[in-house]
């Protein structure tokens, strides 16, 4: 069997579940199963068309076994041969569900947050000027679309897409190291990955770091397709820990040049203890630190993250302004770990940065069992602004919701999972997570009494699929804002 990056996978709609978009499943019945030849043959169907490319997903008793691809029709006779040769031993009832070639694209429609879609480069053309990478538009791969590829976190080249088949895509390749890297077998995500594709959102990474007279002026990769101010603000990253933020000073083809302003200047500390998403000293930006930039969808939707960088007299500097559709008088959500702290108010703005200061909170009043009287009790602690607080418009968004583990895992990503809930999004893509990092996307075929049989989207995985990891449901994921999770 192929990769099954290459290969659409199975979605179910499913009554009662969690509201996503779906496709109807077409479940088949099986005829039977040859153990030597371990070929499956359905039973006779008025409704026999199957679409080049489809895959069969077997079960048995319950549980997921296996892949199967299309084999060959005798007489009339669909069949499919599993890809695990100990499946055909097992005892059934059987079950199985025909699976056209073309899901994983429509799945792209809720892709998890932070879930990549991933593929490999098949071949390269002479002097590394392009390349065919297997994943089309079965994938939802299209013209003008972009790859790219990092080595190490280093942005190293970006595929732009100028063809694209079924299952393939040709690219010019746009060099952003001096090593040609683009070779046969290396791995290549989608740039900009599928949800900030379908919200607006965008990232890169940092390609070199100039250390200039007066400042620093850092490098990073250009996005493709994203629809920005003229100097956009891009916050950076390592690891999930905020760095700093800077400016775009100049574009071209390959690279944005930001100037570098790193959190905590000459107004006061950084108060690490309490603000938590930035060092106690700043940190120094390196290549392939990750960088987040403040596109008009952002802007539009009120949905971006901004940080305080530095304290003055006049109060805490905020890296947004009139740019970003800030006004005098505008109240804004104070984060620290994700968790809303208090508000600021806007005091005073200009094109690119604003001066917040707490807004006053009324403190809080205890009143005895016995009579009306109000006792004072402990006030509530003034909000005190610090270097690294993290700003936005509302609460921060609602966190995923727990749907179940993995129970048990099938070769090339099936697997059984203890679920926790009995309303269980079916069919609708959820995040694959192990501790606080997503490392690919799972859909759920089935859903009964705490258990489920599902799959994991190789073309979305970082790393093996393991026992123990959790399904996650991400609401209003359509929808889905920025989240610090520093």
């Amino acid at each position: 069997m192929r990769d099954l990056s290459l290969v659409s996978l199975l979605l179910v709609v499913h009554a009662g579940s969690l509201a996503g978009p779906g496709i109807e499943l077409r479940e088949v019945h099986i005829q039977d199963v040859d153990p030597v030849t371990r070929l499956v043959r359905l039973a006779p169907s008025e409704d026999s068309v199957i679409a080049p490319g489809s895959t069969l997903l077997v079960a048995a008793g319950n549980e997921p076994l296996a892949w199967a691809e299309w084999a060959e029709a005798e007489s009339g006779v669909p069949a499919f041969r599993l890809t695990t040769p100990a499946a055909a031993s097992t005892e059934g009832p059987w079950q199985a569900w025909l699976i056209p070639p073309d899901l994983v694209a429509r799945l792209i429609a809720r892709w998890p947050d932070n879930a990549p879609l991933r593929a490999e480069v098949d071949s390269v053309g002479p002097g590394g000027q392009s390349a065919w990478i297997n994943a089309g538009t079965n994938q939802g791969v299209n013209v003008g679309d972009s790859w790219w590829l990092r080595v190490a976190g280093q942005p190293a080249a970006r595929c732009d897409v100028r063809f694209a088949a079924d299952d393939v895509c040709f690219c010019a390749v746009v060099a952003l190291a001096n090593a040609p890297t683009v070779r046969p077998g290396a791995r290549v995500a989608l740039w900009p990955g599928p949800a900030e594709r379908r919200t607006g959102r965008a990232t890169s990474a940092v390609a070199f770091v100039e250390e200039r007279a007066q400042d620093v002026l850092v490098w990073i990769a250009a996005p493709p397709n994203v629809n920005c101010p003229s100097e956009p603000h891009v916050d950076l990253y390592r690891a999930g820990r905020y760095l700093g933020h800077g400016l775009v000073e100049r574009r071209d083809d390959r690279f944005w040049y930001v100037r570098l302003i790193r959190p905590g200047g000459s107004g006061g500390s950084s108060r690490a203890t309490s603000s938590a998403p930035v060092e106690s000293k700043a940190l120094p930006v390196r290549v392939g630190d990750n960088a987040v930039i403040r596109t008009h969808a952002d802007i539009n939707g009120r949905r971006f993250l901004a940080h305080i960088f530095e304290l003055s007299p006049a109060g805490a500097l905020l890296n947004a302004g009139e740019a970003d559709g800030l006004a005098v008088g505008d109240v804004m959500t104070v984060s620290r770990r994700t968790q809303a702290a208090g508000r600021a108010v806007v005091r005073q703005v200009q094109r690119s940065y604003a001066v917040v200061e707490p807004v006053s909170e009324p403190a809080a009043e205890r009143v005895t069992e016995s009579a009306d009287v109000p006792l004072g009790g402990p006030e509530t602690p003034p909000l005190i602004l610090s270097v690294g607080d993290a700003l936005r418009f509302g609460d921060p968004p609602e966190a995923p919701r727990l749907v179940g583990t993995i129970r048990s895992t099938v070769r090339n990503g099936l697997f059984a999972a203890q679920l926790t809930r009995m309303a269980t999004p079916v069919g609708v893509p959820l995040a694959v997570r192990l501790g606080d990092r997503t490392i690919g996307a799972a859909v759920l075929v089935t859903a009964d009494a705490g258990r489920g049989v599902g799959f994991a989207l190789p073309c979305s995985l970082t790393e093996p699929l393991l026992p123990g990891m959790r399904l996650e449901y991400e609401p209003d994921s359509s929808e889905a804002e920025l989240t610090d999770t520093s």
